[in-house]
């Protein structure tokens, strides 16, 4: 992390924020990073993750909890 003196935003500032003005800064921020990611030939940001990669639930998704990864069987396994 950066120090105070270098953030663009104080933490404050990100506690303070609506809703809204988080969900604008994250897309602003993610367009100027694929914009920068191209300009240097990197591959961008959605690139680096392949499609078939399992990402774990947010735990703190309550809508998540006890649904499997792609991938992983629905059935329980058999117990002693």
């Amino acid at each position: 992390m950066l120090p105070p003196e270098q953030e663009l935003l104080s933490d404050k500032d990100l506690r303070e924020a609506s809703l809204e003005q988080l969900i604008d800064l994250r897309d602003r921020m993610t367009l100027e990073l694929q914009r920068r990611e191209e300009r240097e030939g990197m591959p961008t940001t959605s690139q680096r993750r392949p499609a078939d990669v399992a990402v774990p639930p947010d735990p703190a998704d309550p809508n998540a909890a006890g649904q499997p990864l792609p991938g992983e069987s629905t059935e329980r396994p058999a117990s002693d």
